[in-house]
């Protein structure tokens, strides 16, 4: 049953909202102008009906896309950690599917999708003809461009579809203003931000900014996370999808950063386990993580061993 069928057999929804949502369903596209003003209406009808202690949460639009990177894609549901954030030019349309925040990094799945043969011109495997740009949700000033990895091709994607990460260092971030992405479409001759609609503000090389489209994302912290500490004082970020270390804590001077760091996850009971799998590794100048392949409770560890050296809580 979903929100829809539920509301109306509790007498819970006006009925004049009946076409609305049948054309608002996961699948097909939606404007967020007009997602917003309709999910108020619906809100407003049902606000005297729904129990006490009863919840609904909401589902992905590409659930796929959000399990080819975070398998934990029903427990993300079930939490309720669910962005469906869209946007789109025209051409192409974006989807942030999920944010999570645990204190150190903003980490999301975005799903591109081309809206007709226009957009196709950028969807090609291989070379994306977009990027993303973070910038504060007040004023649009500037927070960086670096904010996604490199997209996955693995042979699955559809030609004009693909999903990729978004990945946002918060150090130094005020997240009490926000956060708002820009997108930008690119052509063979274009700058980095293409030929969009200029902003006004510059980023760090003083470069004008320009964007096609754009979306507000959600900045609240939702993820748990435990700080971790080495007997000599050095500290490192344990969360449900990443393990965070500033500065590198596994640059360990008898081996090269090309080289996988050994980790074990320490248990309530002392016991040891390896780290067998993750998303993504990824070598910074001033901190270094690795993002799971599915979300972890942290209050079943006491701590993390990296190369050899215990970080306990």
């Amino acid at each position: 049953m979903n929100e829809y069928e539920y509301l109306r057999l509790t007498n819970g929804i006006d009925e004049r909202f009946a076409a609305e949502y049948e054309s608002l369903r996961p699948g097909k596209p939606i404007s967020v102008k007009r997602s917003v003003k309709i999910a108020v209406g619906i809100a407003a009808a049902a606000a005297f009906v729904i129990p006490v202690g009863a919840y609904a949460y909401s589902t992905f639009m590409h659930k796929e896309n959000v399990q080819h990177i975070i398998k934990s894609a029903d427990e993300l549901e079930s939490r309720g950690i669910v962005a469906n954030e869209t946007t789109d030019d025209g051409e192409l349309r974006f989807t942030v599917e999920t944010v999570m925040y645990d204190g150190c990094q903003l980490y999301g799945v975005l799903t591109v999708e081309s809206m007709n043969e226009s957009g196709m011109k950028y969807m090609s495997p291989g070379r994306l003809g977009y990027d993303i740009t973070a910038v504060y949700a007040d004023n649009g000033e500037f927070i960086t461009n670096d904010c996604n990895t490199s997209v996955i091709y693995d042979g699955t994607e559809k030609y004009g579809e693909n999903r990729q990460p978004i990945l946002i260092n918060t150090t130094g971030v005020d997240m009490s203003r926000g956060i708002r992405l820009l997108f930008h479409k690119r052509g063979p001759t274009d700058n980095y931000y293409g030929k969009g609609t200029l902003t006004g503000q510059r980023d760090n090389n003083e470069v004008p900014i320009r964007f096609d489209c754009e979306t507000i994302i959600p900045t609240e912290k939702n993820i748990k996370s435990a700080e971790l500490k080495s007997a000599d004082g050095k500290s490192i970020v344990l969360s449900e999808y990443e393990l965070y270390c500033e500065p590198a804590a596994w640059k360990a001077a008898d081996r090269g950063i090309s080289k996988d760091p050994d980790i074990l996850f320490i248990g309530a009971d002392g016991g040891k386990t390896p780290l067998e799998s993750y998303y993504n590794l990824c070598y910074m100048e001033d901190y270094s993580y690795i993002t799971f392949n599915e979300l972890l409770d942290v209050d079943d560890y006491r701590g993390v061993e990296i190369n050899g050296i215990e970080y306990l809580k």
